[in-house]
């Protein structure tokens, strides 16, 4: 490429971005030409969701724009080391900056773990003090302090992502306000151009973490007024700010050039200046300060203002800066208006992204330039009056426009970006046209080699690589292939597929993208090379016109034995397309064996220039002087030719016979005579044998008639023969004009099937032998084998070694790879790509640039690494708790259950699933399975009638003992469909149906499967609209299989409902069934999906309750919570009555000394209706009238709060009675006596669940639906969150009583919780959290490893280790310092119980957290179980 500017231009070459809608730089363009606007905004719904008040919301100057970037807040700390909670404490703008620098690096087809030479970086972003502040208050004891403030500070985001990367280029951090992206940019180029460094990566970023949505428009401030930007428009009112993020990867265009980069564009010239005081204030724009800045880039670009055709504005929408803007670029101009240059506004389509600002007008304009297209600019009709567009040269683009060179001249275009402050940016971009590609030597087979840090990742590339290549059909495959395997990274966990188009390539990546293979650590490789008898015509000739490395070495060959032997071997061969030949040539001795030794050599070192390094190798005959030349004994020329030498004194003995017999040497060893010879002894199963045909043939018919088979070899003579003595001495002579050297690789011989020694390959009388006697393949491989290394044996040659390896008696699946054999067209180059692939996915590193040299492909953009979503802190306000209004009656705490349209995200379809239907005999059940046979989806039907005792009670035994056979098929994976009907809402059928689901939920967690499997509870529910109809037998059981999904993460628990009446497509239900995943709970009304969320709640404005000298009845009064609401009461004059089960000497003293005093005490159970209703007659015949009730009663213990599969039935009945059977019966004696109010105290777990809370959410729930269901009047029902100073503490309860205790709330039901529970609501917790973070080798021992020493102690290091390999886990590390969390402990936990026979909960995990510590807490377990329990046969040890 010849131009003057050459040296000083620089080259865009990688690219990557996140803004709104958008991840990359591919969904960013076709934004960007179709005219989209990517700010999005809020609807009322979400607004509501998220705690906005409903007047805030409703308010015309409440603009609802939606700044939040997908996954900004999600980041794959394990991918780049960092442990969770450095991760949770790094500024989220460092995070996301680690990934776009990354996929840049991948964009521009660079490894940035293997680039050499020096890369600057230089980021900017803007102040984070609210994140500072969130992680100054909120430190994790796991981050050390002085650490935390450089991860948590985003001034050092460029000299962490270099320390990550290793970049040694200058490390810069730069901050201009709005033009910071662009400013580094230039500082980058001349970091280029002064040679500090060969590559430069620039850009920045925005993230806001405030816990805020929309803003509060104001008239003259910068935001505008609808939260769309107008650039230019009369109707502009400001500009939108909002997030994002690029990055731009810079090399010089020279060497980008050179180095076959792919160049978006080229910059021609960057300019920066500073507007000083040259404007009527500080934040004010200048017309000066810009006009000089552009006029500066001009003339560093050494253009003319005619040849620029476009200009990419600052373009922000507000009155004052747009009019300056064009006024500035006007004087710039020179005021021409006989030119004509279109310019546009990205914050039109995007907004202000503040100091990525620059970097996405950098980005929009490079890729105009690329695909020669400039998209419209939005929202322009007609223009600001203040701008004077008739003064100047410019235009407002409004429609996507081809951009068109004129005659021979480039497309160049200007970006200007501005920072408040006065530091003005202005860049010259120019098109870059590539020279003609020479399509040429392109490969007619392709291979991709991809690899990952994980095997989802590894998954998750291959649906976005397949989504990519559909899309874009003009993409060419040779170079994706290129691009992919010189341009990304090499990790342990690896894939291939090899294709010849489109077709095969996209079949494959559906088929392989759940299949992966872990690099092994280690190995070593073995060339076999084989000997005469598979030779084919044209063998080799497919590589030889696709692989120039290969092509040289058998060039340089079959020039040597053309010149020595005067023959055109190249023509045997069937290389030489033009001239006559002889295919049967091939297969004569003179010819076969130098043409056999130079296809192998050439292999041989093909390979080995791919890094594809022996450290042993054996050769079969001929082959081992292959083997021979490629460890140095013999040069090639002299191997070659003695080769050569040795096959035409072979073709001069007379012609004999060669015999495979399937059958090992001892069997057959007496049957030989001395007619014969042992030529080859192959392996236990194959020898064989040499001599006259007559002989040959004579023994061929003996061991057939023994019915043991032999096999005619494609040879001309007897090889490895007496026959052969007659030209021994002139073979021997052969060697007085070579030299012999010793071997530099070792390789073994076939005459003692040792290591070949030194003084051996030094002397002819050892070639002779070799050539005389049997070869001893069987007993090389043998001894090769019974080393202990992992052996990867890979074939050079037509392939006929292979099986011999297999069946030797110390093959122990070994890794055979074949390189060569005789196929069908095209399919050398194929399998020698399998054969690439397969080496690679063991963890032979192939040198894929020397593969790829000569075969002129280029480099591509595409798909970059699929990084896991783990979800952090990322909205935060940190000052909530100084700020907060200490009364809680505030909105804050109080929610409502409503309803949302949802439609359901089909995730991946899980494979091979048993179907598990609990039928009914009606329509439902009925169309359930119709619509499973219809789509081939094989189940089980378990028919209710047939599981009925003769009572109608559900047998249950009966339904284990079948789960339990089909738990015997080895299935993996379940669908359970659980659509019985079951409306008995009394307290025994809850107990019957809690026992039925624990069954079902022990059924699948103890399936002991890696793969998910999910239960649906499918029915006629009627969860949406409470009324007579509504199922609370099943609604409120449904919490046990929910704790039971967040107990155990392979299990997945969904409730479905689908009220009678509906007219809904059973396709679509079993959509649900077969692919969500992630919603809880789903109703459909009128073909429509919906799922609950949680709206704020606010108390009406109402006179306050009057509870003086009212009777208030306090049951279950002498808890925590009774303790406080009494006092409350007790303040405010009430006359407290109390019940209680505990008799008056149980209580506790201080409650004790109050009765008779300061409340009334009533022994009595309310699960017991006739105490109940006789001691509510006692208290109204004594104070006449009951005025108020509170129903605090739950009977909670420590054994009841147990895992699912650890529940004691027994146990949780006396939970249910005073919950489930107690509101039954407050109904019953309450229900037509209407007092002022009922108020029920409940619990948040029926809403969120919790871990060990599998029978406490389903008593609780049932109160819930209860009292939805039957909604008596005066009647409310509190989900309150934990009692506790982080949760509902004293002063809050107070308060949700007494803004709640007359309220009328839809359902008669009301949350209060501190957190907002739409933050827990679906499954992707699950999705997302995967069980063990990647731990880099460096890192695999923690600093101070402490190994175990008692039994326990071992036991547990192995269970923890097993669980986060391959770090070493010691006795003092830190469970949660590792990278644990709840649902880890779920996982862990189970094996722990596992192997010591316990009931172990989160709890003991939280008290303690080291090996060292539980192992305390176990054998102290184990102590006291036995000194209390003795030595009771098989009795489970108990927790206390």
């Amino acid at each position: 490429m010849k131009r003057e500017s050459l040296k000083r231009d620089i080259a865009i070459i990688g690219i990557s971005c996140m803004f709104s809608d958008c991840d990359n730089p591919h969904t960013f363009w076709e934004k960007l030409v179709n005219g989209n606007e990517l700010i999005q905004f809020y609807t009322d719904q979400e607004l509501l969701e998220s705690g906005i008040e409903a007047k805030t919301i409703q308010n015309p100057d409440y603009v609802k724009v939606k700044t939040f970037i997908e996954n900004s807040d999600a980041f794959d700390y394990s991918f780049f080391g960092y442990t969770k909670d450095e991760a949770n404490s790094m500024d989220p703008q460092t995070r996301i900056l680690h990934q776009l620098v990354w996929e840049a690096f991948e964009d521009s087809c660079y490894d940035p773990l293997k680039v050499q030479d020096k890369v600057g970086l230089y980021l900017t972003a803007p102040d984070n003090f609210n994140w500072i502040a969130h992680t100054t208050i909120n430190k994790k004891d796991t981050v050390d302090p002085f650490y935390l403030s450089q991860i948590n500070n985003k001034n050092y985001c460029s000299s962490l992502i270099s320390y990550n990367l290793n970049l040694k280029g200058p490390s810069i951090f730069m901050d201009t306000a709005c033009s910071s992206s662009m400013v580094a940019i230039h500082t980058a180029c001349r970091a280029l151009l002064l040679r500090e460094c060969s590559m430069a990566i620039a850009g920045g970023i925005a993230l806001n973490t405030k816990d805020e949505k929309g803003y509060m428009y104001e008239e003259g401030m910068i935001s505008s007024k609808d939260g769309h930007c107008r650039a230019f428009d009369e109707n502009s009112t400001g500009t939108v700010g909002t997030e994002g993020g690029g990055i731009v990867v810079l090399k010089r265009l020279e060497d980008a050039i050179n180095d076959n980069d792919q160049i978006y564009a080229i910059i021609r010239a960057t300019a920066v200046n500073n507007d000083g005081k040259r404007k009527v204030g500080y934040t004010a724009p200048s017309v000066s300060g810009q006009s000089d800045c552009i006029k500066l880039a001009h003339n560093f670009a050494k253009i003319s203002i005619d040849e620029i055709s476009y200009i990419e504005t600052h373009g922000t929408g507000t009155k004052l800066g747009d009019p300056i803007e064009i006024e500035a670029l006007n004087k710039s101009f020179n005021y021409d208006q006989s030119l004509k240059c279109a310019i546009g506004a990205v914050k039109s389509n995007l907004g202000h992204t503040g100091n990525a600002a620059g970097v996405a007008g950098i980005i929009k304009t490079a890729l105009s330039l690329k695909n020669k297209i400039i998209p419209p600019s939005l929202h322009y009709v007609n223009a600001n009056a203040e701008i004077s567009f008739g003064k100047g040269p410019f235009y407002v683009n409004t429609e996507v426009k081809p951009w068109e060179e004129k005659g021979n001249r480039p497309l160049i275009a200007g970006v200007s970006s501005f920072g408040i402050g006065g530091t003005n940016a202005h860049t010259i971009l120019e098109n870059f046209i590539p020279a003609n590609t020479n399509n040429e030597n392109r490969p007619e087979s392709n291979i991709i080699a991809y690899s990952a840090k994980k095997p989802e990742a590894l998954k998750q590339y291959f649906t976005k690589l397949k989504k990519f290549i559909t899309e874009n059909q003009e993409i060419n495959l040779s170079d994706l292939s290129y691009s992919l395997n010189t341009g990304r990274a090499q990790f342990d966990y690896r894939n291939t597929i090899v294709f010849r188009n489109r077709e095969d390539l996209l079949n494959e990546l559906e088929t392989k993208k759940n299949i992966y293979q872990k690099v092994k650590t280690s190995h070593q490789i073995v060339f076999v090379f084989p000997g005469q008898g598979a030779q084919y015509f044209k063998m080799g000739e497919q590589l030889y016109h696709q692989e120039e490395g290969f092509k040289q070495y058998i060039d340089q060959g079959l020039s040597i034995l053309n010149n020595k032997f005067n023959t055109d071997y190249s023509q045997i061969l069937g290389y030489d397309r033009t001239g006559t030949f002889d295919p049967a040539k091939i297969n004569e001795t003179q010819y076969t064996q130098p043409l056999l030794f130079l296809i192998e050599y050439a292999l041989a070192k093909f390979l080995i220039e791919l890094g594809i390094k022996p450290s042993l190798m054996i050769g079969h005959s001929l082959g081992e002087y292959v083997a021979a030349s490629i460890s140095g004994v013999l040069s090639f020329e002299d191997g070659l030719v003695l080769v050569a030498e040795r096959a035409l004194l072979m073709s001069k003995v007379p012609a004999g016979k060669m015999i495979a017999v399937n059958a090992p040497f001892n069997q057959i060893k007496n049957e030989i005579s001395d007619k014969v010879s042992v030529a080859a002894i192959n392996s236990e199963q194959t020898t064989v044998l040499s001599g006259t045909e007559e002989d040959i043939l004579e023994f061929s018919t003996i061991f057939n008639e023994k019915n043991i088979t032999t096999t005619v070899l494609k040879t001309s003579h007897a090889f490895h023969s007496r026959m052969m003595d007659e030209i021994s001495a002139d073979f021997e002579n052969l060697f007085s004009d070579i030299t012999l050297s010793t071997p530099e690789i070792p390789y073994i011989s076939n005459l003692t099937a040792g290591i070949i020694l030194r003084n051996e390959t030094k002397s002819p009388q050892y070639w002779k032998e070799q050539m005389l006697n049997t070869v001893l393949f069987e007993k090389g491989i043998q001894n090769i084998l019974k080393d202990p290394n992992d052996y990867i044996f890979i074939e050079l040659g037509p392939s006929t070694l292979a099986n011999a390896i297999r069946q030797n008696r110390f093959y122990k699946d070994n890794t055979i790879i074949q390189v060569l054999r005789k196929s069908g067209e095209n399919e050398e180059q194929q399998l020698l790509n399998r054969a690439l692939g397969e080496l690679w996915q063991l963890g032979v590193e192939i040198d894929w640039k020397k593969y790829y040299h000569n075969k002129n492909t280029k480099k591509t953009s595409l798909p970059t690494y699929a990084f896991e979503k783990n979800k952090l802190d990322f909205h935060v306000n940190p000052f909530k708790r100084f700020t907060m209004d200490n009364n809680p009656s505030s909105s804050d705490l109080f929610y409502q259950k409503r309803w949302k349209k949802s439609e359901l995200r089909k995730g991946v379809q899980e494979e091979k699933t048993t179907y598990i239907i609990f039928s009914e005999n009606h329509i439902l059940s009925q169309n359930i399975i119709q619509e499973l046979e219809r789509r081939r989806i094989d189940f089980v039907e378990v028919r209710k009638n047939e599981f009925l005792k003769e009572n109608q009670k559900i047998d249950l035994d009966a339904v284990k003992d079948y789960l339990d056979k089909i738990k015997e098929t080895g299935t993996t994976r379940y669908q359970i469909i659980f659509n019985w009907n079951i409306q008995d809402d009394q307290s025994n059928s809850m107990i019957s149906v809690f026992r039925l689901f624990n069954i079902i939920g022990k059924f699948l967690i103890y399936n002991d499967s890696i793969s998910n499997s999910k239960i649906t509870l499918l029915g006629d529910l009627n969860n949406m609209e409470l009324n007579e109809n509504s199922n609370i037998t099943l609604l409120s059981s449904f919490s046990q299989l929910y704790v039971c999904a967040q107990e155990n993460k392979n299990i997945f628990s969904f409730l479905l409902d689908i009220p009678s009446g509906n007219d809904i497509a059973y396709d679509k239900i079993i959509d649900e069934i077969e692919y969500n995943f992630s919603d809880p709970v789903v109703t459909y009304k009128e073909d429509q999906r919906y799922i609950p969320f949680y709206e704020r709640w606010s108390t009406e404005k109402s006179k306050d309750t009057v509870i003086d000298s009212k009777v208030i009845v306090v049951i279950g009064g002498s808890g925590k919570i009774g303790k406080v609401l009494i006092n409350y009461l007790l303040k405010n004059n009430a006359k407290i009555v109390v019940i209680g089960r505990k008799p008056i000497d149980d209580l506790d003293e201080g409650f004790r000394n109050r009765i008779g005093i300061e409340i009334a005490y009533y022994n009595a159970d309310i699960s017991n209706f006739q105490s109940l209703k006789s001691t509510i007659a006692l208290i109204e015949q004594k104070y006449r009238k009951i005025d108020g009730v509170l129903n605090l009663a739950g009977n909670t213990s420590a054994d009841s709060l147990k895992l699912v599969e650890h529940i004691n039935i027994e146990v949780i009945q006396d939970q249910f009675s005073a919950k489930i059977q107690g509101i039954i019966n407050l109904y019953n004696i309450f229900y037509d006596r209407n007092p002022d109010f009922v108020w029920i105290s409940s619990s948040l777990s029926t809403i969120l669940g919790g871990q060990t809370f599998g029978a406490y959410s389903v008593a609780n729930s049932y109160m819930d639906y209860f009292i939805g269901k039957y909604k008596p009047n005066n009647w409310i029902n509190i989900n309150l969150d934990g009692f506790s100073e982080n949760a509902i503490n004293e002063i809050k309860l107070i308060e949700i009583f007494k803004a709640s205790v007359l309220s009328h709330a839809q359902n008669h039901q009301i949350i209060a919780s501190v957190k907002n529970p739409n933050d827990y609501l679906t499954y992707d917790y699950k999705l997302d959290n995967n069980q063990t973070e990647n731990t880099s080798a460096s890192n695999i021992y923690s600093s101070d490893y402490v190994e175990p020493v008692s039994i326990t102690e071992m036991k547990l290091c192995k269970i923890f280790n097993d669980f986060f390999a391959p770090k070493k886990v010691g006795i003092t590390d830190n469970f949660f310092e590792l990278g644990g969390d709840s649902l880890k402990a779920m996982t862990i936990l189970k094996s722990i119980n596992k192997e010591f026979n316990l009931e172990l909960t989160p709890q003991d995990l939280y008290t303690s957290p080291t090996i060292k510590g539980l192992a305390l807490h176990i054998e102290m377990i184990s102590y006291v179980s036995k000194t209390e329990i003795g030595n009771a046969a098989n009795q489970k040890t108990i927790i206390i």
